[in-house]
């Protein structure tokens, strides 16, 4: 169950420094990641901000910064997986101290740094994907999105591939999304449905739906 939890933690599902079973610190850490992660995109940002705070706090009991860089990570792709802007600042101001390969590598992902960018230590959900938006087989990436699994996979490779997403892959997305009853991310996407549509009536549903959904 402990490792569990470290194995979700800031969606990079292996870090570098656990190698061991975990000391209760991380394993509080991690837990509380995970709990962040939930009410974030559920949109109970109160909860949210307690639990990021928690996270932090007890990744900051070690001085193996690998867990609070993954806390920052998982951070900003979830921010950006719902339209949020963020440049990964956090991580940025502790990247000179940060020697793992996975780490350094997710950041070049977030970044869309396809020059750099090591496709191997990605997690391996996101290799061929990252692949193909690094060759720009833009075609293939989107249909390589609509066979994830992981929610939350789908979310963030629908961000990296921005204007490239083709509307096939913002339903499916929308579809897993709204299974998985991640409402920001909903609202998210039904904005940005609601922005590539040409027809009022179909802009006015999607509208409504979204006034049913803040009320």
């Amino acid at each position: 169950m402990i490792r569990s939890f470290i194995l979700l933690l800031a969606l990079l599902f292996g870090g570098c420094s656990f190698k061991s079973e975990p000391n209760l610190w991380e394993y509080k850490s991690a837990q509380s990641f995970e709990s962040y992660k939930q009410n974030f995109l559920k949109g109970n940002d109160l909860l949210a901000r307690h639990d990021l705070t928690q996270a932090i706090k007890h990744a900051k009991s070690s001085a193996d910064l690998s867990q609070l860089a993954s806390i920052y990570l998982g951070k900003c792709a979830l921010n950006k997986a719902v339209g949020i802007e963020d440049q990964c600042q956090e991580y940025e101001k502790i990247a000179d101290l940060i020697t793992c390969p996975k780490l350094q590598n997710y950041y070049r992902f977030l970044q869309k740094d396809l020059t750099h960018l090591d496709v191997k230590y990605l997690p391996t959900r996101y290799q061929d994907f990252a692949s193909l938006l690094k060759s720009g087989n833009l075609q293939k990436a989107n249909a390589k999105l609509q066979q994830m699994e992981n929610p939350v996979s789908m979310m963030l490779a629908l961000a990296l591939l921005g204007k490239n997403a083709t509307k096939e892959s913002i339903e499916a997305t929308l579809q897993k999304a709204s299974y998985y009853g991640y409402k920001k991310e909903v609202l998210h996407l039904l904005q940005e449905l609601k922005t590539r549509e040409d027809d009022p009536n179909k802009k006015a549903k999607l509208q409504k739906k979204m006034d049913i959904l803040t009320k």
